[in-house]
């Protein structure tokens, strides 16, 4: 047994007691936080479970065309957190269990669990590593259903969907002539009807396997710097084989100055998909481009080449205005069925220990990996995506903003559609106890290739946090949604909210 302290002071006991759901990873992960809580490896860990109760008022319960169904939503909260360094575990684990009760809807009451954890741990020093994470939420089925403007159950249009990896590492030194490194991951996708409503996915459940092999060069190599990497993924879905793609690269960079390096790739990818026969994604790729550095706050990678049987430019940016505040974006183009995308963006997640969220690793901005803001459809995916973070704190104030565009062709219906989004918080802590946010986001999505459709949503918020003490915590909100949309899906609603929290 082992005494841990909470964020409130309290000194509890923990006992290691296995979990019992909430998937592989998190099992792993709690494993990985009992390991660290034993003396031998010392750390610091806090421990900080809560209760909280909201009140919610709509006047559109039902996600209608206006005129909208009025109601009161009560919600109960019960959850963890855990934050932890030992000296070779580390776990970030934020959990909630939800109880919405609508006082005059009451085919909508229901629960919602969401999880966010990622946790990893040095099994044999410097060469075997273990990296577990899992993330599980109630998640929007089509962009062009029923849509609500806060987190809650609805009547349709939303899955249940746990989405967790498992991944060893092996890692070898080659004294100063190259680092190998050999990951297997294992990801399951689940997904899982609401307690609310009758929504099938339409996506099937995965479980995809992933080996990937990279030898890099080591500190012999001065100016120039290579890399070997050699990759599988195989995805069962529904329990039969789906697809694989094998994929081999060698890349160079040259650093023909300090502030200037020339990039260049050649690679092979092979993709056979039960779905697609015609082999049109598979073939030699190649690309060449350059890195330009001019400070050491700033670093512009531009890269042009042929991949997919398609001309293609990719490239990433990232920029330090100040210790604070930082800019980043990203350019990509992948072929990847719906749950390979989920899988990527779970691993995709870091977490900031300066936000105490789990973040992005591209714009540096919150995320839930399971949220694409796309539909979800069960098709092999020709993807392109922009994506462009910038966010900082400046004094009391602190913000971030964020665009994204992911254009998809859709390989079984040979449709495409389209997601463009823009979205902005600014938050300034007005007092010593109280903080005030606004924010505001805008979505455009089109589809084309069967029904041309376009849908067009605006969220617009404002938060008022009050601490009446180091425990307690109290919020006003307002929450506005406005849909427009081709297909006569539009709808409106507008939700103010009061919420309390005790943390113990």
């Amino acid at each position: 047994m082992t005494r841990v302290t909470t964020k409130t002071g309290r000194r509890i006991q923990v006992r290691p007691v296995p979990p019992r759901a909430a998937g592989l990873a998190v099992l792993v992960s709690s494993a990985a936080l009992m390991a660290a809580a034993a003396p031998a490896e010392a750390g610091k860990w806090t421990i900080d479970p809560f209760v909280g109760l909201e009140q919610q008022f709509t006047d559109n319960a039902r996600s209608l065309k206006e005129p909208g169904e009025m109601d009161t939503i009560t919600t109960l909260d019960a959850g963890i957190n855990v934050r932890g360094h030992g000296a070779r575990v580390n776990l970030n684990l934020d959990y909630r269990m939800s109880r919405d009760t609508y006082w005059d809807n009451s085919d909508l009451n229901g629960n919602r669990q969401n999880l966010l954890t990622q946790g990893d741990v040095e099994l044999w020093e410097n060469i075997l590593f273990l990296d577990a994470r899992a993330a599980m939420s109630d998640v929007t089925v089509s962009q062009s259903g029923a849509v609500t403007a806060t987190d809650r159950t609805a009547t349709s249009n939303r899955t249940r969907t746990l989405n967790a990896s498992i991944a060893p590492t092996v890692r070898h030194h080659l004294g100063s002539w190259a680092d190998t490194e050999f990951v297997y991951r294992l990801n399951e996708i689940r997904f899982f009807q609401s307690d609310a409503g009758d929504t099938d996915a339409g996506v099937p459940n995965s479980r995809i396997h992933e080996l990937r092999s990279a030898v890099t060069s080591g500190d012999r190599f001065q100016r120039l710097h290579w890399q070997l990497n050699a990759s599988t993924t195989i995805n069962y879905s529904a329990n039969e084989f789906r697809s694989r793609r094998d994929r081999m690269t060698a890349s160079a960079d040259y650093d023909i100055s300090r502030h200037v390096s020339v990039i260049g790739t050649v690679g092979n990818d092979k993709v056979r998909d039960k779905t697609d026969s015609s082999d049109s994604n598979s073939g030699t790729s190649w690309s060449a481009g350059v890195e330009l550095r001019p400070n050491q706050r700033g670093r512009l990678r531009v890269e042009y080449g042929r991949r997919f049987n398609t001309d293609s430019i990719t490239g990433n940016l990232e920029y330090k205005f100040s210790q604070a505040i930082n800019l980043s974006a990203a350019y990509t183009i992948d072929v990847t069925t719906q749950q390979e995308a989920l899988a990527n963006s779970l691993n995709n997640i870091v977490f900031d220990p300066l936000t105490g969220q789990f973040v992005d690793q591209t714009t540096g901005l919150p995320v839930d990996p399971n949220n694409l803001g796309t539909d979800l459809v069960d098709a092999t995916l020709k993807t392109q995506r922009f994506s462009l973070g910038l966010n900082g704190t400046r004094g009391r104030n602190s913000f971030s903003v964020g665009a994204d565009m992911t254009k998809r062709d859709i390989g079984t219906t040979g449709g495409r559609d389209q997601t463009t989004s823009l979205q902005a918080t600014l938050a300034r802590r007005l007092t010593p106890k109280t903080n005030g946010s606004v924010n505001g986001a805008y979505v455009r999505n089109t589809q084309s290739g069967g029904s041309d459709t376009q849908e067009q949503t605006i969220r617009a918020g404002a938060n008022l946090d009050y601490n009446f003490s180091t425990s307690f915590t109290g919020s006003m909100n307002y929450r506005h949604l406005r849909r427009i949309s081709s297909a006569g899906n539009g709808l409106t609603e507008n939700v103010v909210s009061v919420r309390f929290r005790k943390n113990f």
